[in-house]
């Protein structure tokens, strides 16, 4: 077995020093920019990467000693298929990767694939935070009185639209964090948000509350509230979600059940009968209407 592993190594080592050497400057590329690189073999081995991966992933080098890059791909991960790929072509790939951090936090990175020989060179960049904030459609979010949020529990981390910092009147100086939402919500819809908020780290359950919240102005908001966990290994590593303001429709429907209430006293009034008998005198005075629903002359 320890033959085995030095005879890994040896080899690994020859591949890294082919590639120090070769007329393509990869080595310059990984140490000299920002990009997160990596070089893997036809059966996704690594082969080497530079800091700015093992950064962004959380893993320590010797992790990939008995693991491939495909063992920290998300399940819905669109990593290419290098066997059905032609090589000779030396097109460049690029596709849109995601990986899941050594915490279980997902990590896209748009990666471009070039080949030389039966290595693979990869290079991308983190759109971690494009990704989570864009998964609902602009348009649709401000037609709609809608916000896209994503929160990752491991790094207390809130990320948010503007929708947020506009509807709360927020300044460009206050923290908009998962703390101060929670502040905001009003006592009678914290038994709804905590009880969503259970079922949904123990359970793994998506939600769709509705509840009250306070703005910076004192004025009350409701807003209807989904969100669904992102789970890896039984643990919530990420929750994506959306908010709605609904504080006008809320109110109308308010208003509407109000006035429906009204009327129901207004015709309960208008059917209304009433009498009075003097026991003295032995005289009755009734109104007319009593009078038609008693069928007395």
């Amino acid at each position: 077995m320890k033959g085995a592993k030095l005879l890994l190594k040896v080899i690994r080592f020859i591949m890294v020093d082919n590639i120090k050497h070769s007329t393509f400057p990869y080595e310059k590329l990984m140490t000299s920019t920002c990009l997160i690189c990596c070089v893997v073999d036809n059966n996704s081995k690594l082969i080497q990467a530079n800091p700015e991966f093992y950064d962004a992933l959380g893993y320590e080098e010797s992790y990939f000693e008995n693991h491939t890059i495909l063992d920290i791909l998300g399940d819905d991960s669109n990593w290419p298929d290098f066997n059905d790929i032609d090589r000779a072509s030396q097109n460049t790939i690029s596709a849109t990767i995601k990986f899941y951090s050594n915490e279980g936090i997902p990590v896209y990175l748009k990666c471009n694939f070039g080949f030389r020989k039966h290595l693979i060179y990869v290079a991308g960049v983190d759109v971690s935070v494009d990704i989570f904030l864009h998964k609902n459609n602009k348009t649709i979010s401000e037609i709609a009185n809608l916000g896209a949020w994503s929160y990752i529990p491991a790094k207390d981390k809130f990320q948010h639209t503007e929708f947020f910092r506009e509807l709360y009147g927020f300044s460009k100086d206050d923290t908009i964090d998962n703390k101060a939402l929670y502040e905001s919500v009003q006592r009678d819809s914290r038994e709804v948000i905590d009880h969503a908020l259970k079922n949904l780290y123990e359970n793994h359950e998506p939600y769709d509350v509705e509840i009250k919240v306070s703005l910076k102005n004192g004025e009350t908001a409701w807003l209807r509230v989904m969100a669904a966990p992102e789970v890896h290994k039984g643990e919530v590593t990420a929750i994506n979600g959306v908010t709605q303001n609904i504080t006008k429709y809320k109110e109308l429907n308010l208003s509407l059940k109000e006035t429906k209430r009204n009327q129901e006293l207004a015709f309960r009034a208008i059917k209304s009968a009433y009498f009075t008998f003097n026991l003295k005198t032995q005289e009755s005075e009734s109104g007319d209407s009593f009078t038609a629903l008693s069928n007395f002359p």
